[in-house]
């Protein structure tokens, strides 16, 4: 998971009132957003609109996975806490630092200016990890060759401190001794047999190890948590997008680069990668260009609140997959490939506006979320109508599907909306003659279940007993 919240910076004039469930959190949030920097309880206001998502997202993460959340001075030691809180103080695994901006700027009233942010990552478990940084063979320089081949070199000191301090590793090679305060990596009869050899070298008094090309291997470390200059900066962000969506302005994005290297730490190529803050899209720009580098098969979701969703998060999807003209990356030029789905939100199914009719669905709305509620299949809701009287709307191999409603809450408490005999024994013949069963929702019915049993109907009660068909 990657997220890129509101900072916080008062600047933004943030709300996030994003049809959250919960009846309290929508009336706080109504009462209490727009945020800005006259706010004198901001920051509790941010904490208050961090926390549930934070809480989702923890459900949402594999056993094996990790988040980085993106984040500044404003709000990054109130973060650390709230995630110890949610993730635990032992799955926090590093505070990355980004350096955002090349130079300082002069800022009016301030007396520093910031040009780095973080990554806060956590993991979910002990059981995930990030992949530690490898340096490839085959990226390797070798400027020196001899009789024997290309070779680099490396200094084969080490700090003669502390645990470190090896008294037998002060000796002579080529007549030098380590520097002050060093000692050598390697013991005495190992670097006599290398002497023998030939494999050192004297650089001012330094000495090195040849290493040959036909030996060198790749190597791996632990990733430091300053990330290096190849993750892009917001100047780089910002011109990467101008040349994608042209005159479409978006404050603050990503750099593609800085979410790849993120990426790249904590993923393998069959990802699946989660952004709830997608903004202008860069997670998925990034995931589709690991693949198109690597041959990954990583899969991306993005949720995005706000109305620029299809504009600007999703236009920008469309165009990498088809290619960038005025793209300067040849790869991005001739377009990343890939695919996706762009799809909205209805409105929730709510249980407790059903009770009282004030928020009743549509049939083919509620249809859609029963038939993915009872057996996993997802039919846009313009897909799903009746079939005739008796609220057939979805037939799959085995089993058809009945809806008995009417979005009005007079006719849903009125016997025509009941399942009766005559009813329950129509939908069974027709279910029999195709060699199905029958599952029917409905508000009720003057049917025994033993009896329905008897007839391959499974019965629903509305909206009570919504799930029990997938049972």
């Amino acid at each position: 998971m990657y997220i890129d919240p509101p900072y916080n910076t008062g600047n933004e004039g943030w709300a996030y009132n994003d049809r959250v469930n919960s009846p309290l959190m929508k009336a706080w949030l109504k009462e209490n957003g727009p945020v800005d920097g006259e706010d004198l309880e901001r920051h509790d206001k941010w904490l208050c609109m961090m926390w549930p998502r934070l809480q989702l997202l923890r459900e949402l993460l594999s056993d094996d996975g990790v988040i980085f959340v993106s984040i500044d001075d404003n709000e990054q030691h109130h973060l650390r806490m709230l995630m110890d809180e949610v993730f635990g103080e032992e799955n926090f695994l590093s505070a990355f630092h980004w350096r955002k901006k090349g130079t300082s700027t002069n800022v009016r009233g301030a007396d520093v200016s910031s040009v780095t942010d973080y990554q806060i990552c956590y993991r979910k478990s002990a059981s995930a990890s990030l992949n530690q940084r490898v340096t490839r063979k085959e990226t390797r320089k070798y400027p020196n060759s001899d009789a024997e081949g290309c070779y680099r070199t490396t200094i084969i000191e080490k700090k003669n401190i502390g645990s470190y301090a090896r008294g037998t590793m002060q000796f002579q090679i080529l007549g030098h001794y380590p520097r002050e305060g060093r000692r050598w990596q390697i013991g005495q009869n190992t670097a006599r047999k290398l002497e023998q050899r030939n494999r050192f070298v004297s650089d001012n008094g330094v000495v090195k190890l040849k290493i040959y090309d036909f030996e060198d291997k790749d190597t791996r470390s632990a990733n430091p948590s300053l990330l290096p200059e190849s993750c892009g900066s917001s100047d780089s962000a910002n011109k990467s997008l101008i040349r994608i969506l042209n005159d479409i302005g978006f404050e603050t994005p990503k750099p593609v680069e800085l979410i790849a290297h993120l990426l790249r730490m904590a993923t393998d190529k069959d990802a699946l990668v989660l952004d709830s803050f997608a903004g202008s899209g860069t997670t998925a720009h990034a995931v589709l260009a690991l693949n198109k580098a690597d041959g990954g098969s990583r899969r991306f979701i993005l949720v995005e609140c706000e109305e620029y969703a299809d504009a600007i998060t999703a236009e920008r999807v469309r165009r990498v997959i088809r290619g960038v003209p005025a793209a300067r990356d040849p790869a991005l030029k001739e377009g990343l490939g890939g695919s996706f789905t762009y799809c909205e939100l209805g409105q929730p199914i709510q249980v407790d506006g059903m009770l009282n009719g004030e928020a009743l669905p549509t049939f083919s709305t509620l249809a859609a979320h029963l038939l993915h509620t009872a057996s996993g299949v997802s039919a846009g809701a313009e897909a799903l109508e009746r079939r005739g009287r008796d609220g057939l709307f979805y037939s799959s191999a085995n089993v058809d599907y009945h809806l008995l409603y009417e979005p009005r809450a007079g006719w849903l408490s009125s016997p025509d909306a009941m399942l009766n005999e005559e009813r329950a024994k129509r939908i069974s013949a027709a279910a029999k003659k195709r060699g199905r069963k029958a599952v029917v929702f409905g508000p009720g019915k003057y049917i025994g279940q033993r009896q329905l049993s008897g007839m391959g109907i499974v019965f629903c009660q509305l909206p009570y007993e919504m799930h029990r068909a997938g049972q």
